[in-house]
């Protein structure tokens, strides 16, 4: 008996097509142009990081350099405002001295009475103003350059007899130009009293409580 044997048909050959081909090459693209904008971005994100850096400190030497402006303009505020306070009172002591007499005998004449200031730091933003002298202030008024905030403004016209004193607010800012407190006042009580003027820069205060 003859075993027949049939051979099982060869499956046929898938044919390469160029459709096939150009599947390929698209896909092969797709990747690459993911890959190049992948790596734009990372290049990008890393630039952009860099540039991030770079102004924040460039701001932050700006707030330095501003701060030792301030602070410099400050010290030679207060330096020339104690300057012409000095000046005063050597005036006034060589005055003094010249008018006295040199007879051992003679009766030392009393000092006149007279209106001395004092401005310091009181609480927070607020400022005293104080009349340490001899004499009272009428009608003291107070001013400053219109860049130092006053957000309440400065007290109405009053008299301060010594050891009188008044509070105000104040606030400085980066725009602040001028932190001279002027004080204008007349020396008697009189309509045509004579004023007199003093000038005197905003104590620094204290560091503010975070």
């Amino acid at each position: 008996m003859w075993n027949l044997i049939f051979a099982a048909p060869a499956s046929p050959q898938p044919e390469w097509t160029w459709e096939a081909t150009a599947t390929i090459i698209q896909a092969v693209a797709t990747i690459v142009a993911l890959a190049g904008v992948g790596v734009t971005f990372y290049y990008s994100l890393r630039a952009e990081r860099r540039e991030h850096a770079r102004t924040q400190e460039e701001a932050k030497r700006a707030r330095e350099e501003a701060e030792r402006s301030e602070a410099s303009a400050q010290r030679a505020e207060r330096a020339a405002a104690l300057s012409i306070d000095t000046l005063a009172r050597i005036a006034e002591a060589v005055e003094g001295l010249a008018s006295k007499s040199f007879n051992a005998s003679a009766i030392p004449e009393p000092e006149p009475e007279r209106v001395r200031w004092s401005l310091e730091h009181f609480n927070g933003d607020m400022y005293m103003l104080r009349n340490v002298g001899t004499a009272t202030a009428f009608k003291v008024a107070l001013s400053a350059d219109p860049t130092l905030m006053v957000p309440r403004g400065f007290p109405e016209t009053q008299n301060l007899r010594p050891d009188d004193s008044l509070t105000f607010m104040a606030l400085t800012t980066m725009g602040t130009r001028d932190r001279t407190i002027q004080v204008e006042w007349s020396v008697s009580d009189k309509p045509d009293a004579e004023t007199d003027v003093w000038r005197y820069p905003l104590p620094p205060r204290p560091p503010r409580k975070k």
